[in-house]
């Protein structure tokens, strides 16, 4: 099989440039580490920010923000909350626009927490050229570089031999790895197109998520995973705390990936059979998918999530009246949404691959006979008369 001329394949990426990509992303990094005496809230073209002893002046994302309330011993939402616009619908008179006044008030509230923390305590801030800042952390975090896990990935399938996976569906940034490794090797020809193994692969330098391996199944038509194997062989989970032993974390890697490989190869033909899992007479399917979207804990309304699916559903799969065409309906819907959102939707869709017949029989009992009018309203929205 030329799989180069496969679509999906155009949308995958070489180890090799993965790696090119982390490199390049580090040139305009700079990781500070000082005493916190040195880093101070501070106001600047009316942007609320930090003020380096030298003199520069940066703006935290969202996610340092909370990292900083969080040590400031304050709600970690507050800064938040502070830039969001209070809304009165239908009358402007009432709303409130965030401004200067309220970075000032934020800023007294930092100065005033600041005093909880030991000024000569040493944190690490990570920093850009572009003026943003990514964390605050400890001094004594323990960051896994990106490069350096995908580098120990590339020397290993260098020992293994046979064709090198891709990277796939590659949502990395600068600091956060969300993304998958295509196994090539693994790749077969079904009917409806390819179905492969892949490993869903994680890791974030600034403490947004841990560092985790896991198999996953991958299907050519909608390019879209589901991420099983945490049911079946141990995932690799290491969080970026204490003394890292990177050699031992190395040989964690590798043995763990060797495992991932059989069990990603081995759920190809378990993803297939829930085409066998199909609606007893009398159960109503988007009520199914009702009891599923509550399940996952899908945003509901009509923008929401829950519709989200069925509406992929309804586009590509009506010829899969089953769970198989179930669960890529909600892959397919996750690729809507950001990284972290559409990681949990594939985690989820995993959960119903590993399904007992038993559970599937209690999902459809429960779209018979729980799913009444108005939770189906609240779930779906209220459809226009």
């Amino acid at each position: 099989m030329d799989m180069t001329a496969k679509q999906w394949y155009k949308s995958t990426v070489s180890l090799e440039k993965g790696i090119e990509k982390t490199q390049n992303d580090k040139r305009s990094r700079d990781d500070i580490t000082c005493e916190f005496r040195h880093m101070m809230p501070a106001i600047q073209d009316n942007v609320l920010g930090y003020e380096y002893v030298d003199g520069r002046f940066f703006q935290p994302t969202q996610h340092a923000w909370k990292q900083i309330c969080a040590w400031h011993d304050m709600p970690t939402h507050l800064i938040r909350w502070f830039h969001e616009d209070q809304i009165v619908p239908k009358d402007a008179n009432r709303s409130i626009t965030r401004g200067n006044v309220d970075w000032e008030i934020a800023r007294a509230l930092l100065q005033r927490q600041r005093k909880l923390i030991d000024p000569s305590k040493r944190f690490l801030f990570r920093t850009y050229d572009d003026g943003t800042m990514r964390m605050m952390a400890s001094d004594k975090y323990a960051i896994i570089d990106n490069e350096w896990y995908l580098n120990i990935i590339k020397d290993l399938f260098g020992e293994i031999g046979g064709t090198e996976p891709r990277l796939f569906k590659w949502r990395a940034n600068e600091d956060t790895i969300y993304g998958n490794l295509l196994l090539l090797d693994t790749v077969i020809e079904k009917d409806d197109g390819e179905y492969g193994g892949m490993i869903s692969l994680g890791n974030c330098e600034i403490g947004k998520r841990s560092l985790s391996q896991v198999a996953s199944i991958f299907r050519g038509i909608c390019t879209n995973g589901c991420i099983f194997g945490k049911e079946v062989v141990d995932s690799l989970k290491k969080k970026h705390l204490g003394n890292i032993d990177l050699d031992d974390l190395t040989v964690k890697i590798t043995e763990n990936i060797k495992a991932q490989i059989p069990a990603a190869t081995a759920g190809i033909e378990r993803f297939l059979k829930l085409k066998d899992r199909k609606l007893e007479a009398g159960t109503p399917l988007k009520n199914v998918f009702a009891v599923l979207a509550k399940r996952g804990g899908f945003s509901v309304g009509i923008k929401g999530q829950a519709n989200a699916v069925v509406e992929e559903f309804v586009t590509h799969e009506m010829a899969n009246e089953n769970l198989f065409g179930m669960v890529n309906a909600i892959t397919r819907a996750g690729q809507r949404y950001a990284a972290d959102e559409w990681l949990r939707m594939d985690q989820f869709a995993g959960t119903l691959m590993n399904m007992t017949e038993g559970q599937w029989a209690t999902v459809q009992k429960q779209a018979r006979e729980d799913m009444t009018d108005k939770k189906m309203e609240r779930i779906f929205g209220k459809v226009a008369a």
